[in-house]
């Protein structure tokens, strides 16, 4: 079920527990392939950032689209995530009652500091502006790694959308590709640390597996969560 409008969280309502499952990865590492897998295979919501929300959509295409032609600052790149992050939030506190389990692919919470980092954002900034956003952690956090000459030819063999924020070039790419390395295989440094805010528990995933063996891999982590038995965390 792939809803784009709405999603999140592991709230408690009613006494069940929505869980929230969050895929993380540099662009060319299968991660959007793997959320929407995973998320089919448990019946749950799969939903996709920035844009999870109705207004998060237009936020999308500001931020994302270079047919918009607007050169924006990145504080104010950083402000317009947190706020399709935060209406993401609002939208499910309204209709979250009858929703399965959210597979986001992305948590802006992280890839603000993974690609803000890289495009000038302080790590002070970030911190002051994302504090201000209260909301649990994902049950889980999947981290793909992969070569970055993996991802960058699975970029250049794939159609994707127009990104102004991918088009910053390889050096950018690398650093990104670089940032979600060290949360990975780096427990000390301030990317992992922004990770572990995130997620209750973290597994690092190899994406330079096919896509078949990454999901199955991903299926088998899960089965390891204590919300978790077999499929969804509902019964």
């Amino acid at each position: 079920m792939d809803l784009g409008l709405v999603g999140f969280v592991g709230l408690v309502f009613g006494g069940d527990t929505v869980a929230h499952i969050i895929v993380e990865g540099p662009d060319g590492s299968g991660k959007t392939t793997l959320v929407k897998a995973l998320a089919e295979h448990n019946k749950a919501i799969c939903a996709h950032h920035p844009g999870a929300s109705v207004l998060g959509q237009r936020l999308r295409k500001l931020i994302k689209d270079p047919d918009e032609g607007l050169l924006i600052d990145p504080r104010t790149e950083q402000i317009l995530m947190l706020a399709d992050y935060s209406q993401f939030i609002a939208e499910t506190l309204d209709v979250a009652r009858d929703l399965e389990d959210v597979y986001s692919d992305r948590c802006n919470a992280i890839s603000a500091y993974v690609y803000g980092i890289p495009n000038g954002a302080s790590v002070k900034f970030l911190d002051s502006l994302w504090a201000s956003l209260e909301f649990p952690k994902a049950e889980a956090l999947f981290v793909l790694t992969c070569p970055f000459e993996v991802c960058l030819e699975r970029r250049q063999n794939k159609g994707r959308e127009k990104c102004k924020i991918e088009d910053r070039g390889l050096e950018f790419l690398r650093k990104v590709n670089r940032g979600y390395w060290e949360i990975a295989n780096e427990p000390n440094s301030i990317l992992r640390k922004v990770a572990e805010r995130h997620a209750q528990v973290i597994f690092v995933l190899d994406a330079s597996l096919s896509a078949k063996e990454l999901f199955e891999l991903a299926l088998d982590r899960l089965g390891s969560l204590p919300c978790f038995s077999g499929g969804s965390s509902r019964s």
